[in-house]
C-alpha cells in the first residue's frame, strides 16, 4: 500500500475517534444524570473529593460498597479539574471510550490492515450500547478500556505460543486495574474467552481430553504466578487500607457480587437469551449485519484474527447470559470482537456509501438527542430545577432537606449533597430538616394540622421517575414556617 493511502487511513481514523469524542461530550452538562446509577456513582466521587478519603466510598455519608474505587478516583479527578457537576462526573467513561476505540484501531491495524482497521474502528465507535457507555457516570466504559488492553494482550499471546512479557505483563495489569474498577467479573470475562477459543480449537475432538489439553497448553506463557503478584501487587493496598478504616466494606462489597451472580439484584434478574434479544438495538445500527457477520466469520474461522474476534464475542457474551443479574452494558465486552468481525463484512460490501450514512447517521441522532432534545425535556431535568430553587432559597450545599416519596438521588447531587431520602410520614413540624421534597400525592396524605406549619415554596412541578416504575408525579418544595433565613423568589 502506497504512502498515500496509508495517510489517507490514518487521517480517517483521526476524523472518527475525533467525531464520535465530540458525540461523546455533547451534551454531558445538560442533560440531567439518568437512573439511580449515575447519580449515586456522581455524589459518591464528589464526597470523596470534598472529605479527602479517597480509600472508603460513601454516598451520603453511608458506605457504598457497591464497586471497588477506580471508577470513583477518576471521577474526583475530573470534578477537581474541571468542577463538581455532571459533564466532570461522564468525563472519565468519554476518554475511556475514546481510548477503546484507539486501542481497538491499532490492534486492528497492526494484524489486519488499515483498511479494516478503518471499518471495525466506524462500527464499534458508532455503535448505540459504546455511545451510550460513554456518556453515562458508570464503570463499563471504563471497564471496557482495560478489557480490551487484557484481549488485545492474549491474542498476542496465543499467536506467539511463547513468551512475551510486554503482551504478559499488559494482561496482567490491566486486569488488576479492571479489579479495582469492577471486581473480579473481568476474570470471568476473560476466562469465558479462553474457555471458547480453546472448544473451537478442540472443535469435535471435545470428547478427547489430550485435545483439550493442547489447546490450553499455551496457556502457561500467560505466567499465573507472576500474574497473581502483580494483582496483589496492585489491588492488595486499597484492600488493606479499606479493611482497616472500614471492616465492614469489603464482605458488604464481596456479599453484594455474590447477590448479583446468583439472583437479580434490584430487580436487574433476567433468564439467558435476555441479550440475544437486546443486541439488535444495543449494536444498532450495525445489528443489520450481525447474522452476516456471524456467518461469515464462522466460515473463515480458520483465519486466526476471525477466529479469536469470535471467541471474544462469544464467550463474554455466554458468561453475561448465564449471570441472573443483567444490564445491557454487561455485554459491552464483546462489541470489539462484533466490530472486527462486523468489519470484514463491510470491506466485501458493495455499499459502502451506506454503511458511511447508517454510522455517521446515527452519531448524527445521538448529538441531537443529548444536544438539543433531551436537555429541553422538563420532566427529566426536574431534580436539578428543584436543586437550584432549593439553593436560590439558601438550602443549597449540605443544608438538610428531605425527600418524601421523591425518590430520586440526582436531587441529592444537584443540591450538594445534604438531600435525603425519607419515609413518607415523617413530614412535620418536629424534623430535623426545615426542608422537604415531598410530591403532592404524599402532601395531600399529610394531616391538615401538620400542613399548617409548613409553607410550599414554590409551584408543583412534574416528574417523571423512570427508575420507580416510571411513574408520573409532581413535587413541592416545603418549608417550616418558624425557620429562619428564607429567601422568597
Amino acid at each position: 500500500m502506497s504512502q498515500t493511502n496509508v495517510a489517507r487511513y490514518r487521517m480517517g481514523l483521526l476524523a472518527i475517534l475525533a467525531g464520535a469524542f465530540g458525540v461523546y461530550l455533547i451534551g454531558n452538562q445538560r442533560v440531567s444524570l439518568w437512573d439511580r446509577d449515575e447519580p449515586r456513582y456522581a455524589e459518591c466521587s464528589r464526597e470523596m473529593l470534598r472529605s479527602g478519603d479517597w480509600v472508603v466510598p460513601r454516598f451520603l455519608g453511608d458506605l457504598r460498597a457497591h464497586k471497588p474505587p477506580l471508577i470513583y478516583w477518576c471521577q474526583a479527578t475530573a470534578m477537581e479539574v474541571f468542577g463538581q457537576n455532571a459533564s466532570s462526573a461522564r468525563l472519565p467513561s468519554s476518554v475511556a471510550a475514546l481510548l477503546s476505540g484507539a486501542l481497538l484501531a491499532g490492534f486492528v491495524w497492526r494484524y489486519a490492515g488499515p483498511q479494516q482497521s478503518l471499518w471495525a474502528t466506524f462500527v464499534f465507535c458508532s455503535s448505540a450500547l459504546v455511545i451510550a457507555a460513554a456518556k453515562l457516570c458508570i464503570t463499563d466504559a471504563v471497564l471496557l478500556f482495560w478489557t480490551i488492553i487484557g484481549q488485545g494482550s492474549l491474542f498476542i499471546l496465543w499467536r506467539a505460543r511463547s513468551g512475551h512479557w510486554g503482551a504478559v505483563l499488559a494482561f496482567w495489569i490491566s486486569t488488576g486495574l479492571a479489579g479495582l474498577t469492577k471486581g473480579p467479573v473481568i476474570l470471568v470475562i476473560h476466562g469465558g474467552l479462553l474457555v471458547t477459543l480453546a472448544a473451537m480449537e478442540v472443535g469435535s475432538r471435545w470428547r478427547s481430553i489430550a485435545a483439550w489439553k493442547s489447546a490450553i497448553a499455551w496457556w502457561k506463557v500467560l505466567q499465573p504466578i507472576l500474574g497473581v503478584l502483580i494483582l496483589f501487587i496492585i489491588v492488595a493496598p486499597w484492600i488493606f487500607r479499606v479493611n482497616r478504616r472500614a471492616p465492614e466494606f469489603l464482605p458488604m462489597l464481596f456479599a453484594r457480587a455474590g447477590k448479583y451472580a446468583s439472583s437479580g439484584a434490584e430487580g436487574h434478574g433476567e433468564p439467558p437469551g435476555y441479550y440475544l434479544l437486546l443486541i439488535w438495538g444495543l449494536f444498532f445500527p450495525w445489528s443489520i449485519l450481525l447474522p452476516a457477520a456471524i456467518v461469515r466469520g464462522w466460515k473463515h474461522r480458520d483465519d486466526g484474527l476471525t477466529r479469536f474476534a469470535l471467541a471474544a464475542t462469544i464467550g463474554p457474551w455466554i458468561v453475561m447470559e448465564l449471570i441472573t443479574n443483567k444490564l445491557p452494558f454487561y455485554v459491552l465486552p464483546s462489541f470489539p470482537g462484533l466490530a472486527i468481525l462486523t468489519s470484514a463484512v463491510l470491506m466485501q460490501w458493495r455499499s459502502r456509501r451506506v454503511a458511511v450514512a447508517m454510522g455517521v447517521g446515527m452519531l448524527a441522532l445521538m448529538a441531537i438527542l443529548w444536544g438539543i432534545i433531551l436537555p429541553n425535556i422538563a420532566v427529566l431535568n426536574a431534580s436539578r430545577s428543584v436543586a437550584i430553587d432549593l439553593r436560590n432559597m439558601g438550602a443549597g450545599g449540605e443544608t438538610p432537606v428531605a425527600m418524601i416519596d421523591y425518590r430520586e438521588p440526582s436531587l441529592a447531587f444537584y443540591q450538594g449533597g445534604g438531600a435525603r431520602e425519607r419515609e413518607e410520614g415523617q413530614l412535620n413540624p418536629d424534623m430535623a430538616e426545615d426542608w422537604a421534597v415531598i410530591t403532592t400525592d404524599a402532601w395531600n396524605r399529610v394531616p391538615a394540622a401538620i400542613r399548617a406549619d409548613f409553607e410550599i415554596m414554590a409551584p408543583p412541578r412534574r416528574a417523571w421517575m423512570y427508575s420507580i416504575g416510571g411513574r408520573w408525579v409532581e413535587i413541592l418544595i416545603a418549608h417550616k414556617k418558624l425557620s429562619p433565613n428564607v429567601q422568597n423568589r
